[in-house]
This record gives C-alpha cells, sequence and structure tokens, in this order.
C-alpha cells in the first residue's frame, strides 16, 4: 500500500539520527518515547521525571531531531492502536486520546512547516494520520499540487487524509477527482480508501448506494466491491440488476474489459452475500471464454449444493488451464467428493488433473481429509 511507505522512511530517519548526532545519553530517548506514547494511549498520568523533561524539551529548537522522532513513532503508535486487536471501542478510546494529546502539541504544523525536511509526500500522509481537523487547510493545499500534475500519488493520499479526518467534503470532493483509471491505480486501493473512511458511515453508504445505481461503470464496480468487503446485505437486489445487464451486455460485446470487472465483482459479493437467484445467473458463465471469470464462478460454486456443482468440478478439473483445473480440485476436495471418484482421476490417464489432485489432497483443502 502506497501510505506505507512512511514505515521505510521512519526507519531511515531513525536510523540517520542514531548514527550521525546520537551518544550514549540521547539513545534513551527512544526508550523514553515509548514509555511516553504507551501512557498516554492508556489514559494514565504521564509519571517520571525523565518523561516530564522530556516533553519540556520538545519545544527547544535545538533538539528538532527529538521532535521529529517524537512524532514519527506517534503517528506509527496511532497505526497500531488503529490496527490492534483490541474492541472497535477500546481502538476509538486509545487513538482518540493520542490524536488530542498530538493536537494540543499542534504537531500538525510541525509536520506542514518542516514537509521539506520530512519529505511532501511523507508530510501529507503524517497529516492524516495525526487526525487534527485543524490541519484541513494545509491538506487543500495538498490539493493544489494534485491539479497541476495530476499526480496520483498525491491523490490517492490526499483521499486518504480526508479520509482518516472524517471529513466528508473534501473527501468525496477529492475521491471523485483522484479516482482517474491510470497504469497506477486499482480498484482495491480505492476499497481501501472508503473503508479508512473515520466520519459519518451511514452518508457514505448512501454516497456509494448512488454510485452503484450510478451508469458510470467504474463508480459502480467500486461500490459493489466497498459492499462486499463489508458484507453489506441492503443492496444485493440492485448489484443482481447490474450482474443480470453485464451478463446480456457480456453475451453480445465481449471486448468491454470493465463489463467482465462488473461481473467479477457482482460474483465475488454474492459470495458473501446469500442470493439464490444468483445462482441461476452465475451458473450461465461456468463455460465463460475468459479464464479469470472461469475461476470466480468456480469459487463461487463451492458454496451451493453438492449435487449440483461436484459434476461441474469433475469436468473442469481436465481444463486446459492450470488455475481451472487447480481450482476445480481443490473443490472437488473441500466439497467432500468420494474417494472412489478421486481415485478414478489419480488412476486415469490426464496426468495435468491427476497433478492438480495430488496437490490438491497434499494441502488438504477444507473439511474433507484423506486418510
Amino acid at each position: 500500500m502506497l501510505c506505507m511507505q512512511l514505515y521505510t522512511r521512519v526507519e531511515t530517519n531513525a536510523n540517520r539520527i542514531r548514527k550521525w548526532r546520537y551518544n550514549k545519553l540521547e539513545v534513551q530517548y527512544l526508550e523514553i518515547i515509548n514509555r511516553s506514547l504507551e501512557q498516554i494511549e492508556t489514559g494514565a498520568e504521564l509519571k517520571g521525571s525523565d518523561i516530564t523533561d522530556f516533553i519540556n524539551i520538545l519545544g527547544n529548537g535545538k533538539k528538532s531531531y527529538l521532535l521529529d522522532l517524537w512524532i514519527y513513532y506517534g503517528v506509527l503508535k496511532i497505526r497500531a492502536v488503529t490496527s490492534s486487536i483490541h474492541s472497535d471501542e477500546e481502538k476509538n478510546t486509545r487513538k482518540k486520546r493520542l490524536v488530542n494529546y498530538f493536537s494540543i502539541q499542534e504537531l500538525y504544523k510541525t509536520v506542514y512547516f518542516n514537509k521539506r525536511r520530512y519529505g511532501d509526500l511523507n508530510a501529507l500522509i503524517m497529516l492524516g494520520e495525526l487526525r487534527d481537523k485543524k490541519a484541513i487547510p494545509f491538506i487543500a493545499e495538498y490539493e493544489k499540487k494534485f491539479y497541476e500534475n495530476l499526480n496520483f500519488y498525491y491523490g490517492y493520499n490526499i483521499v486518504l487524509a480526508y479520509a482518516k479526518l472524517g471529513d466528508y467534503e473534501g473527501f468525496i470532493k477529492s475521491y471523485k477527482i483522484s479516482n482517474i483509471p491510470n497504469k497506477v491505480n486499482d480498484d482495491s486501493l480505492y476499497v481501501y480508501i472508503l473503508n479508512s473512511y473515520e466520519g459519518n458511515k451511514e452518508k457514505l453508504i448512501d454516497y456509494q448506494i448512488e454510485a452503484l445505481k450510478s451508469v458510470k461503470i467504474n463508480q459502480s464496480i467500486l461500490a459493489i466491491k466497498y459492499f462486499e468487503s463489508n458484507k453489506y446485505e441492503k443492496v444485493h437486489e440492485i448489484i443482481l440488476g447490474k450482474l443480470k445487464k453485464s451478463i446480456d451486455i457480456y453475451s453480445v460485446d465481449n471486448s468491454n474489459i470493465r463489463v467482465l470487472d462488473m461481473i467479477m465483482a457482482s460474483i465475488r459479493y454474492f459470495q458473501v452475500v446469500q442470493s439464490d437467484e444468483a445462482d441461476q445467473y452465475i451458473l450461465l458463465l461456468v463455460d465463460c471464454p475468459i479464464w479469470e471469470v472461469r475461476v470466480v464462478v468456480l469459487n463461487y460454486l463451492i458454496k451451493m449444493d453438492k449435487s449440483i456443482v461436484e459434476g461441474i468440478y469433475l469436468e473442469k478439473i481436465k481444463d486446459s488451464n492450470w488455475y481451472i483445473r487447480h481450482n476445480s480440485a481443490k473443490a472437488l476436495v473441500k466439497i467432500g467428493t468420494s474417494r472412489d471418484r478421486l481415485n478414478m482421476i489419480l488412476n486415469g490417464n490426464d496426468k495435468y488433473a491427476k497433478e492438480a489432485l495430488e496437490y490438491a489432497i497434499e494441502k488438504r483443502v477444507g473439511r474433507y481429509e484423506l486418510g
């Protein structure tokens, strides 16, 4: 993920600081930083004269490298809390403590006004991670850079920053503008952004429902993937309609790649949201000439009744495509195909089908395990 480049930057700067400017006395600050952040996160009062002394010297211009470390590790601490195993309520509470403390210190100003030292893109990333709404005007400044040359990396991280700040207007505006198909971006990045939004979720869902209904296929596909990632059931009728229409379009014109993407996104959605009606349409695609579609279909069929799909898998394990054979083999093992039927493949003349099944059995996929 693009925003993860911050980790590399942190380690690089930390190592440089250790190498160039640390002496034996200053190394202790790293331990103090960790203790301080832990106390802030848990809501404990900052204890220890070494901690209070450290906090007091952060404003000393001669110790700017310590402030850099404080910001870097503070950002990483917020990230660690956000992805921790705590309950959502506990994560939000811990994150809020850190965000509020850094807001009082006005760290967003330090980041923005030192963006050349940190690197423009890293500064933008950190402004989002700090989640201080007072930084919104500064993020708006970054939008000018994006408009000048439509740099995807800025566009992506501007949207992500607005998402973490929970600023709906900025988020929607930048989301619309930055989501321009090109060689760099892909749907998964924007689904990640949508799921990173920390503002009013209902407003975002309403916006995505409208995007789903849109005639703009890119927006509809992203909406389907967003709803799939959240197992959101209330839109299943709309998505079923999209699937039907896309199959009809494909039957007439199979050159539109995004129509295929719509079909595959819809199938994956119905893998996590049950719809008996979707089954009959997805079965129509078992022999689709596009192997990527056939793989998605085969993965979907596992959820259907064994009496319906076993024959399909027994046929597809002989397919000329490696992915089709191996997915069919895994499915046969997973749905509990009888030992006799599996032995017919293992003892047969199709060495490629045999190879796929042997691999699936060795991996012991799903609930069926051969002795």
